[in-house]
């Protein structure tokens, strides 16, 4: 496993991942695509970790292959939810949290709910509902592209 560095911002919406555009052409190297690959050749394990934030505990809701060491990653999933981890571009996962937890914040990320460490194959959101979303469509992704390759 790696350091965090290129983590892209998602909005989970009517059954599609979309990613945020997020102002580095590194995120536009297509390397999400090959990350996907790895995750469905490998197999997605879901897994359920908390990070405390201003005193109080939150759920996060993880995504990846199922050799993933979830507790490996925690250190940096836990920075990133206190905005102590500066990464490659914001990925504000410290901004929706406060205002999960309704703690004042100048940012507003409409839409975001969902990120992906597209060098350490692991997503994440916030909620059980949106892991499920999530694995719905990741599923649907795997098959679509399924059907391509035996075209």
């Amino acid at each position: 496993m790696s350091y965090a560095w290129y983590v892209q911002r998602c909005i989970l919406r009517d059954g599609c991942l979309q990613y945020e555009y997020m102002g580095d052409a590194y995120f536009e190297m297509g390397d999400q695509a090959r990350s996907l690959r790895r995750i469905f050749n490998a197999g997605m394990s879901v897994h359920e970790v908390e990070v405390v934030v201003a005193g109080q505990v939150v759920k996060v809701y993880m995504l990846a292959t199922r050799d993933f060491d979830f507790q490996e990653y925690l250190p940096d999933l836990q920075q990133m939810a206190t905005g102590e981890l500066r990464l490659a571009e914001g990925t504000y996962f410290d901004e929706v949290i406060k205002g999960q937890l309704g703690m004042a914040t100048a940012f507003r990320c409409p839409g975001v709910n969902v990120w992906f460490d597209f060098h350490n194959d692991v997503l994440w959101t916030l909620s059980k509902e949106n892991l499920e979303k999530l694995q719905a469509a990741l599923e649907t992704v795997k098959q679509k592209w399924a059907a391509k390759a035996t075209k």
